[in-house]
């Protein structure tokens, strides 16, 4: 009897084994074919630029060419659709570094300006599951969670969404280092969690450079103050949802304060941090105006 429950257990046991190598080879094939798929992409955005360079820098259409006019149009067209229904890994970068029977290393590099930062997911196969052994992604990003959604998860969705939400962080996260590095010399303050999906900014604007005494200097450096608050949706977005800016009153005026906000909700941080410091005050604004009066 002993015999048989132990032939019983290595059959059990050689056939689970079957299962995960299959089922590894089923993540080979489709990273495969995802491989395939990014490389056609690459080669059909580089035929699609040719084509539209060429219809963009060309001369004078000849009306003896409508046949082959019409035939690069519709073969654009058509390059178009096919760019846009080729499913590719998100923006950022992936690459294979191991994969057997029940192991899957991949890296994932996320690129934004001359930032790059690189992350390493390793997914093991156990009794047929499939559990993150190892990683440098971050804790917010719960990759743990994305992979037990689905018993056998489909990989090219997976690591997708992976990619998009590392290669938003890696932008918010470089916008907000380039921020830090423009205005190092005005910026006071800054506090940011870690997924850098909520900051705030305290910055010192120009001011009218008078200072009367050190008490005062302190006073006009408070009153030229400036503070901004950036909440993101979540971890996708690489715009801010919400936006609260104050100052003085006597340096930014409230109107142009809720101009401020809105450009924080559209534009790059450093291009909207760049309208801010570029304010005038509004006491010196009011100040020139009048001594150009008394002059004319």
């Amino acid at each position: 009897m002993q015999s048989i429950e132990a032939l019983g257990q290595l059959r059990a046991a050689r056939a689970g084994r079957q299962k995960e190598r299959a089922q590894c080879e089923e993540i080979k094939r489709q990273l495969e074919k995802i491989v395939a798929l990014r490389r056609e992409k690459e080669e059909l955005c580089d035929h699609l630029q040719r084509l539209t360079e060429g219809d963009r820098n060309g001369g004078p259409l000849d009306t003896s060419q409508d046949a082959s006019v019409s035939e690069s149009r519709s073969a654009l067209r058509d390059l178009k659709e096919k760019i846009a229904a080729c499913r590719v890994m998100g923006p950022c970068g992936l690459t294979v570094l191991e994969v057997d029977w029940d192991c899957l290393v991949v890296s994932f590099t996320g690129l934004w300006k001359s930032v790059a930062q690189s992350f390493v997911l390793n997914i093991a196969s156990t009794d047929g599951r499939y559990k993150v052994r190892a990683t440098t992604v971050p804790y917010f990003i719960d990759v743990h969670a994305m992979l037990e959604k689905t018993k056998t998860p489909e990989w090219s969705s997976v690591m997708d969404d992976i990619a998009r939400l590392l290669s938003a962080y890696v932008q918010r996260k470089g916008e907000l280092e380039e921020v830090k590095a423009k205005y190092k010399d005005i910026l006071r303050a800054c506090c940011v969690n870690d997924a850098v999906t909520s900051l705030e900014l305290s910055l010192l604007l120009a001011g009218e450079g008078r200072d009367a005494s050190h008490a005062g200097s302190q006073s006009h450096a408070a009153s030229r103050e400036a503070c901004v608050y950036l909440t993101y949706p979540d971890l996708k977005a690489t715009q801010p949802a919400q936006a609260e800016f104050t100052a003085d009153e006597s340096v930014i005026p409230p109107s142009r304060q809720q101009q401020l906000r809105e450009q924080f909700l559209t534009q790059p941080l450093a291009v909207a941090l760049l309208s801010v410091v570029s304010e005038r005050p509004a006491a010196q604004e009011v100040h020139d105006a009048g001594g150009e009066s008394e002059h004319v």
